[in-house]
């Protein structure tokens, strides 16, 4: 492993959370959990979190357990396959309403203008 992996994975971790709160999505980071901590995300999760005002607590115990959980189970929910067909349908909507598809990345709109 190159050095300063572990680092640099924690900080992009912690910019994913800082994204996904100020979206008010779930923490997708909470899927990082480590297999020494039982299932749970590294300290580090709990001090962004709460550094995010998400959470109250130390980064051991039953409440951290909790907001894992809770974080954990929002997530699954909102990127289940059903819920990212909603999510990829509203997109492409808002595409179409601007005139935009994917043929509009090859330079050309859906009305022949051409994008630069």
């Amino acid at each position: 492993m190159p050095p300063q992996t572990v680092h640099r994975v924690a900080g992009l971790l912690e910019k994913l959370m800082a994204e996904d709160a100020e979206a008010g999505r779930p923490l997708l980071a909470a899927l990082c959990v480590g297999r020494l901590r039982h299932g749970l995300p590294a300290p580090g999760f709990f001090m962004a979190a709460e550094a995010l005002r998400l959470f109250e607590g130390g980064p051991e115990g039953p409440a951290a357990r909790d907001f894992h959980t809770r974080e954990l189970a929002c997530a699954f929910d909102y990127y289940r396959p059903s819920a990212l067909a909603d999510i990829f349908a509203d997109g492409a909507m808002r595409a179409s309403e601007q005139g935009l598809t994917s043929d509009s990345r090859d330079g050309e709109s859906d009305n022949g203008e051409v994008n630069e």
